[in-house]
């Protein structure tokens, strides 16, 4: 590396270093170059964390470089005494980072930073050296430090390189983000990252080893760590200013639980609680003396994240992070997670964790605030446990928005570590796995989800062009292709749509998505839905399995296959998978109504009426509550009553929803206001001819005053192959015409019994 010496600059008296570099290094026109240029480079460079060069020469064909006399020893000599205290990593790996964006800035890279290459003086001011002369200064057959001298050839040393060094591709800032994360790994530690026997093995475990998290040391430095060693430069703290504030941010918000709390010395009675506090909660959560830990928790709640933005248009990003922090941890089998219909039944409340845990009864709830200014994203989040409302975990994430998949990834990963749950290779992968890289597209599709999710006319036709924007911008996006087949494959339940054209569209996307991804419950979901409308039951059933095969908490599959069990007459079997949906999603009014279909099929009425009350206090606005109450009170004889919840219905579906407009001409009719119920039984056969409105539906509405249209129009739903024609097989209004000898034949026509 080189001689330094110590010198005086007699023409402004000041003291200085001289560094001479070997003879031999001068045999290499290019690399002479090289260097110069480099050094030029890093002689403009004016920061307090970087090495301040005065001048670069040469004297009899060695090269020398002038720079400022560091009083002091490297970090290397500081890490011979050990592992550094979290307080003081952090700020030694603020100074570096500070350091490593001023050179960025100006475009140099260091290539080689490593503890012998940051100097800390007697003032603890910490300096960066060498920066570019590690493509120089390095003889090549030196085991330790290998340079680059072409494409293809690695350039660094090998405990701290970056991957892409060691492939010996090109490098970018992000390269250095890599090393800067071993420097920090090691200070906290004691030890680098990746050790082994020879710098080709080391180098092999830069490439494939992730390794442990460093002990005694906060989540949140922990997840830095981790952030900043990503394989892939994409996936990694994208710039040193970025890392700097992340790490400046950190340390001003200590964690309520951190191993190694910050102290400030000079608040002595505070050491002395903290240590007391920490003390006793050791006591309580240590082992028992069998040396058996704490059972692992099994149950789950994420309440909506809070939109700390204050502006409603930002409600679909605060949304979204709380549906896929769900969405991910449903991928495990070994968790119980409760739906994002339940919990968004909490939204705008103030909910405390504690009571919400104790009344869906989980043992562990997720709480969360989300805020975004310009292209900046906060996202605080933290895990209570339920029994005695402690905090299990804590977090705050400042970054790009960009980074909304890492933030979410390093969220759900912490939770599962938090849970003591133990999983395999491949519940990690799923726990983290990425659907897009795109943000944008992400985005698209969060608006998408928050206007599905919201189940009206309007706002299911919304969703799809913001799911269509998603495909379109990232044409791999297979969550974004569920949504459209979702989006789809329900919308002729509240609009005026073509059955027909709708499943097609729906299918087409869940297929699609399955190409990019057979491993997603929901598409095969999804397709379940699709098959049963195509009157394939056999695969439906294959689809519904696999869909709880592959995502065991999602309650919208096991909602689906209630219904198709329902339509092949299997009540008892209907009974028991729709009580598990209603177990992961105990607040959903959508469940809720199946759950009391099935009850009156089974006849239990009065509890019927019950389940449709007890969902119409949660909320009394939800028109499929008032429809079903109405169809079943209606058919049972308390026909005033049943009226009056289907009007209410259709005033709640603004008149688009074909199955209300059918049920409340049926009760017309059957009433004895024949005008009221033809006019709407023959704009329902209207909305048919302009395929906006399925033809079971128009049967259903002129079975209350003319049975024998009803039936033709019955004939005709056989015919179209309507989606909605199973229904007959259970439907209130046409249990007359289901038992005659035709309404049999027709049953029987759609492989049904």
């Amino acid at each position: 590396m080189g001689e330094v010496y110590r010198a005086q600059d007699p023409r402004i008296g000041r003291e200085v270093a001289i560094k001479v570099l070997p003879v031999s290094f001068t045999a290499d026109p290019m690399r002479v170059h090289r260097f110069q240029q480099e050094a030029r480079a890093a002689g403009v460079l004016n920061h307090p964390n970087l090495l301040t060069i005065y001048e670069l020469g040469t004297h009899d064909g060695s090269p020398f470089i002038v720079s400022e006399l560091l009083e002091g020893g490297t970090l290397r000599s500081r890490l011979a005494g050990g592992r550094l205290s979290q307080h003081r990593a952090i700020g030694y790996a603020i100074q570096i980072a500070n350091g490593l964006a001023a050179a960025h800035s100006k475009g140099i890279l260091h290539r080689d930073l490593k503890p012998e290459n940051i100097f800390i003086t007697t003032d603890e001011r910490l300096k960066i050296l060498d920066f570019g002369l590690a493509k120089l200064t390095q003889p090549e057959s030196d085991e330790k430090t290998l340079p680059r001298t072409a494409n293809g050839v690695v350039a660094g040393t090998p405990g701290y390189m970056s991957p892409e060094q060691v492939r010996g591709a090109a490098v970018d800032a992000r390269s250095d983000i890599f090393s800067l994360g071993t420097i920090l790994y090691e200070m906290l530690s004691g030890h680098p990252p990746f050790r082994a026997g020879s710098s080709v093995e080391t180098m092999n475990a830069v490439l494939t080893s992730d390794p442990p998290p460093p002990e005694n040391v906060s989540g949140s430095l922990q997840r830095i760590v981790r952030h900043c060693m990503e394989k892939t430069p994409e996936a990694r703290v994208q710039s040193a200013r970025d890392l700097s504030f992340e790490l400046e941010t950190m340390s001003g918000f200590p964690e309520k639980h951190a191993a190694w709390p910050v102290r400030r010395v000079w608040i002595v009675a505070a050491i002395v609680l903290t240590c007391l506090v920490a003390a006793a909660v050791w006591k309580l959560r240590s082992p028992r003396a069998s040396g058996t830990g704490p059972p692992p928790i099994d149950s789950l709640a994420v309440l909506p994240f809070v939109n700390a933005t204050n502006d409603p248009k930002s409600d679909y990003l605060s949304d979204g992070v709380t549906e896929s922090i769900i969405n991910s941890m449903s991928q495990l089998p070994q968790l119980k997670v409760m739906s994002r219909s339940t919990m968004f039944r909490f939204k705008g409340k103030n909910a405390d964790p504690q009571d919400v845990g104790n009344q869906l009864k989980v043992k562990a709830v997720v709480a969360g605030r989300v805020a975004q200014l310009a292209d900046r994203l906060t996202i605080q989040a933290e895990l209570v446990n339920v029994s005695d409302g402690t905090q299990l975990w804590g977090e705050q994430y400042n970054r790009k928005f960009s980074d909304i998949f890492a933030i979410q990834e390093e969220i759900a990963r912490d939770i599962s570590q938090k849970l003591r749950l133990r999983l395999t290779g491949d519940q990690e992968r799923r726990l983290t796995k990425r659907y897009t890289t795109d943000p944008e597209a992400y985005q698209l599709y969060l608006k998408g989800r928050y206007h599905w999710n919201k189940r009206t006319a309007e706002n299911l036709e919304t969703a799809i062009r913001y799911f269509q924007q998603a495909v379109d911008r990232d044409p791999t996006y297979a969550l974004a292709y569920v949504g459209l087949a979702d989006s789809h494959s329900i919308l002729p339940q509240y609009a005026e749509a073509s059955s027909l054209e709708e499943m097609k569209s729906a299918k087409a996307a869940a297929i699609k998505a399955l190409q990019i991804d057979d491993t997603i419950g929901e598409a095969h979901a999804t397709l379940g839905l699709i098959a049963d409308g195509e009157w394939d039951w056999q695969a439906a059933e294959e689809q519904f399995r696999r869909a709880i095969q592959l995502n065991p908490n999602y309650a919208t599959a096991y909602h689906w296959y209630a219904l198709h069990l329902v339509q092949m007459h299997r009540f008892d079997e209907g009974a028991v998978v729709i009580r598990r949906a209603e177990a992961l999603d105990p607040l959903s009014l959508i469940i809720k109504i199946i759950v009391g279909n099935i009850q009156c099929f089974r006849g239990a009425r009065s509890e019927c009426y019950a389940t449709y009350r007890s969902g119409l206090q949660i909320d009394p606005t939800f028109a499929g509550l008032h429809l079903y109450l109405g169809r079943f009170l209606f058919a049972g004889g308390e026909r005033r009553e049943g009226l009056a919840e289907l009007e209410k219905a259709d005033e709640l579906f603004r008149g688009r929803s074909n199955d209300g407009r059918s049920a409340l001409a049926y009760a017309y009719g059957m009433s004895g206001q024949t005008a009221k119920a033809k006019a709407m039984a023959d704009e329902l056969a209207q909305r048919n001819r302009a395929q906006r409105c399925g033809a079971s539906y128009v049967a259903i509405a002129y079975a209350g005053f003319d049975e024998q249209r009803a039936m033709f129009w019955l004939d005709q739903a056989l015919r179209q192959r309507d989606q909605f024609l199973p229904d007959f097989n259970f439907s209130p209004e046409t249990d007359r015409l289901r038992r005659s000898p035709h309404g049999q034949e027709i049953i029987r026509a759609m492989g049904l019994r």
